[in-house]
């Protein structure tokens, strides 16, 4: 039996598995590649017969872990895909989305018109990667058919492999996958969550397994402490808006909107932040996962849900605003004073960008960054300091305050890392793979977990292992 690592190996995106038996080729993810260096990576050929493949295991919604699934549709495949149930109504929405972003690159292209999103990349392999779209809306229907889900904690079978989702605390649905094949145990670790998250805050901790596929974002990395942050986040928001500006959120779509959102509502609650204060959500794809949050909050953290009566309290309060269409989303580019969330999280496309237009040069505002940056980026030139940005072919200086609180991230740290590895058994562990996290980081948890007995290894792209 062989293990080979398709992606995230060394970086952050693309998460791809593939598990080889002689009778059956198993893949955990199918995530897109993100970022200037690696998108071109996305029009490749798959490393393996996309027809070949018996089924999927799907960890959660993101985009690097779901982005490539219709593709994988599209040259073949019509295995079965499993996810948890809160995963496939989201991905739903991820992958029409993303569809839609390469139908229109694709047109653009066409029209002889360059592509304005965060992974515009450059010369020769720009032109290259733009004649054909990855995949476009037909695939993604088609995929959504394959899809079956299974609920956390419960196993169930797929010719002969026994497979269980637990709890991974990362976002909603998000899960870690464990598999038995041919009598050995993996353990896929998928993205591990922040216990200190407000929603998503729970995981399940595997008991037993040999090979274990790690996720290492955050290794040697330790996160502000969660109260910290919020109180930081309080005091920007209220001097800010003391001062007649406007509190411009960057944030994804996909949890880090949702975890800001029942933030502000928390804050609103306890007289924190005036009700009079308007709160707008301006994205449709964030207003449409946020709907997901609602039908399946009781999947959410425990304290959240006997707090609340129905997934509809959890994100309702008398001044919030989802901006549904255009139209909504213009009408607050007028308004001083008020607190305004929207995508897209990198600041790369999206409504966000007229705010970062309208509101940058603006003394009174302030740009508030809850996510990481990649470089390259106009999010990232603005927290380097940069003092004029182009957007849109007009240039803007940046006046507005820029405040960068990181510690909303969604993913473990080093010692919530250790901590989720600590409940497995380490005397039946055989190997450690570590993915999912920049060299440096990946090092740093590799040095820790040989310190404590593991062994421990970081597969470089395509390499391969036999189990």
């Amino acid at each position: 039996m062989k293990i080979q690592f398709l992606g995230a190996t060394q970086e952050v995106t693309g998460s791809c598995f593939l598990v080889k038996t002689d009778s059956m080729q198993i893949l955990v993810d199918c995530g897109m590649f993100q970022g200037v260096e690696v998108e071109h990576l996305n029009y490749e050929e798959f490393a393996f017969n996309p027809r070949e493949i018996n089924c999927v295991f799907l960890t959660h919604s993101h985009l690097d872990h779901c982005g490539l699934l219709p593709k994988l549709y599209k040259e073949g495949f019509r295995g079965k895909v499993y996810m948890t149930p809160p995963t496939r109504a989201i991905i739903e929405f991820m992958l029409l989305d993303s569809a839609k972003v390469q139908e229109l690159r694709f047109r653009e292209s066409r029209e002889g018109k360059k592509y304005k999103g965060w992974t515009l990349l450059d010369g020769d392999l720009a032109e290259s990667s733009i004649k054909w779209p990855i995949y476009d809306t037909t695939d993604v229907l088609g995929l959504l058919e394959l899809c079956t889900t299974e609920k956390f904690g419960e196993e169930f079978e797929n010719n002969g492999i026994q497979a269980k989702f637990l709890r991974a605390g990362h976002a909603l649905g998000a899960a870690s996958v464990l598999l038995v094949v041919e009598g050995k145990r993996f353990i896929f670790s998928g993205d591990l969550g922040n216990p200190r998250s407000r929603l998503d805050s729970v995981l399940n901790f595997p008991r037993k397994a040999e090979y274990i596929v790690m996720e290492s974002l955050y290794g040697g990395r330790f996160h502000e402490d969660r109260t910290l942050t919020e109180e930081k986040f309080l005091k920007v928001i209220n001097k800010t808006l003391s001062r007649g500006g406007n509190i411009i959120i960057p944030s994804f779509t996909y949890q880090r909107s949702q975890e800001i959102l029942f933030l502000l509502k928390s804050l609103t609650e306890k007289g924190n932040i005036s009700r009079d204060v308007r709160v707008f959500l301006d994205s449709p794809l964030a207003i449409n996962i946020t709907g997901v949050y609602k039908k399946y909050f009781k999947y959410l953290n425990p304290k959240v849900v006997r707090k609340y009566k129905s997934g509809e309290s959890i994100f309702y309060s008398p001044n919030f605003v989802f901006a549904e269409d255009s139209k909504a989303s213009k009408r607050i580019r007028k308004r001083r004073g008020s607190i305004i969330v929207a995508g897209h999280g990198m600041c790369a496309g999206g409504r966000i960008v007229y705010h970062l237009r309208d509101n940058l040069d603006d003394r009174r505002s302030s740009i508030v960054f809850v996510g990481f940056q990649a470089p390259g980026t106009l999010g990232r030139e603005i927290i380097d300091g940069k003092k004029e940005v182009l957007i849109e072919d007009k240039k803007v200086r940046v006046k507005a305050e820029i405040v960068k609180l990181y510690g909303f991230s969604a993913h473990a740290d080093h010692e919530g890392l250790l901590n989720w590895l600590s409940h497995t058994d380490k005397k039946d562990v055989k190997q450690v793979f570590l993915v999912h996290g920049e060299e440096e980081t990946s090092r740093n948890l590799k040095e820790s977990l040989e310190k404590d007995g593991y062994s421990a290894i970081i597969p470089e792209w395509k390499e391969e292992y036999e189990v």
